[in-house]
């Protein structure tokens, strides 16, 4: 399966997206001749999308800017010229996604609920948008991933999208724009995760250009990585809270366990460990997201002696699986099924029934 890897150390914007996209690989006049004829404009609007090439230190990187006229009156002109634009229906699925997260970020901004496009109306804001999802698929590729964003200074409906989207973001001492709402709404519209670079091999990469001088050492510029994932399995960033504890009575870490599991822990488990002066003692595991982390720590720090958390960041691999009566399916890459009975479900099933053997219910099953 051919992924995308954007790299926003540097930062994302919409012309920053179309730069590295055509960067990576993508013939310029067939990208601007996909555009003109199918994006349907008014007879008459003199716009045009200029792609160059452009030296930063040492390395070559591509740089578009579309003219800036204004164009549209509202979300809803942009929307209907999606809608009746000659793209395929994926394209515009996915470009009316991300026109709706701006939309809905404006609104929030402005306290209106048929918000003025504002500085959105031009033609560069459907560009970037439909340009963006034109280039992945003129690529071929399947699926997107993202770095965390670097964000510099935020403007307030960016700062909504990335919170409503759950996008992990960090900052430096860069005091520049470095996230654009179009850009904001493009990635965490697309990516299927934020993090470290999946397992791929590399086919292709590219550069694309933005705006700013940063300072000695980091410019301005957005990076891709196209590749061939090395399995088809999905991956995810999780995190991993641990602490050792030798001097608890352990006859709470049941009701500890349940209480992780109910705020949001999606494993919990201990490990037997001898700690200092011989002392026998556990490591407390949880796995979870991120957006969970703190909430976690809590109730750690509240339930537990522990004067100290440590953090790892992981990744896993796991397979789609849906739920179908007692059992629990999951989906391997080839097409094959994997059965699970959900030990629970027989538990509550054998409740209701007298000198059933649990141990041959079982084997029944498996």
């Amino acid at each position: 399966m051919k992924i995308a890897y954007f790299d926003c150390s540097s930062g994302i914007s919409g012309d920053m997206i179309l730069s590295a996209l055509v960067n990576s690989g993508i013939d310029p006049q067939i990208f601007k001749s996909e555009l003109k004829t199918k994006l349907l404009l008014k007879k008459g609007i003199n716009w045009d999308i200029q792609i160059k090439e452009v030296t930063l230190d040492h390395f070559q990187a591509t740089k578009t800017e579309v003219t800036d006229v204004r164009y549209f009156s509202s979300f809803d002109d942009i929307r209907n010229t999606i809608i009746k634009s000659r793209f395929k229906d994926t394209i515009k699925q996915n470009s009316l996604k991300i026109l709706s997260l701006l939309c809905d970020a404006e609104s929030f901004v402005h306290k209106q609920k048929h918000v003025k496009v504002h500085e959105l109306g031009s033609i560069d804001t459907v560009v970037d948008i439909v340009g963006a999802c034109l280039g992945l698929e003129l690529l071929g590729i399947k699926k997107v991933y993202s770095s965390e964003l670097n964000v510099g200074t935020l403007a307030p409906a960016t700062l909504w999208i990335l919170k409503k989207r759950k996008v992990p973001v960090y900052c430096t001492d860069i005091k520049s724009e470095l996230v654009t709402p179009t850009g904001a709404a493009i990635i965490s519209a697309l990516s299927e995760g934020f993090g470290n670079l999946p397992t791929l091999e590399i086919e292709r990469y590219g550069f694309g250009a933005g705006n700013y001088k940063l300072y000695s050492g980091q410019n301005d510029v957005l990076k891709i990585i196209i590749g061939e994932q090395k399995n088809s399995y999905k991956e995810e960033n999780l995190i991993i809270l641990e602490t050792n504890i030798d001097d608890m009575d352990t006859r709470v870490y049941p009701y500890i366990i349940d209480k992780l599991f109910s705020s949001g822990a999606l494993d919990v488990w201990l490990t037997n460990v001898i700690m200092k002066k011989g002392r026998p003692g556990f490591v407390l595991n949880v796995l979870t997201e991120s957006e969970n982390e703190q909430k976690l720590i809590d109730i750690i720090f509240k339930e537990t002696t522990t004067l100290g958390i440590r953090k790892q960041i992981v990744t896993r691999y796991k397979l789609d699986r849906y739920k179908k009566g007692r059992y629990k399916i999951g989906l391997l890459p080839d097409g094959t099924k994997k059965y699970q009975t959900e030990f629970d479900t027989v538990v509550n099933k054998l409740k209701q029934k007298n000198n059933i053997s649990l141990y041959k219910e079982l084997r029944k099953i498996q």
